[in-house]
């Protein structure tokens, strides 16, 4: 067991798995427009990735932290 599965934290594979089906660009997007939000994937891509993270047990309030972390720091702010 690594220190991050002993400590809850969700993997970064599940987390940008997760980002990308809420239409969360990756760090490699380089234009960011929320016109594109909706050719990313559906209702149904969402709630497959959500389904996967609840069967592997991972807390609500974990994801929910690790989402919103991962969506900002995506972005610079001036």
């Amino acid at each position: 067991m690594s220190v991050q599965e002993i400590g809850g934290v969700v993997p970064d594979l599940v987390m940008n798995e997760l980002g990308r089906a809420l239409g969360v660009k990756d760090s490699q997007d380089v234009d960011v427009e929320m016109s594109d939000v909706k050719a990313v994937g559906g209702f149904g891509q969402v709630r497959k990735a959500v389904e996967k993270v609840v069967r592997e047990g991972y807390s609500a309030v974990q994801i929910l932290s690790q989402v919103s972390f991962y969506s900002l720091s995506l972005y610079s702010f001036v």
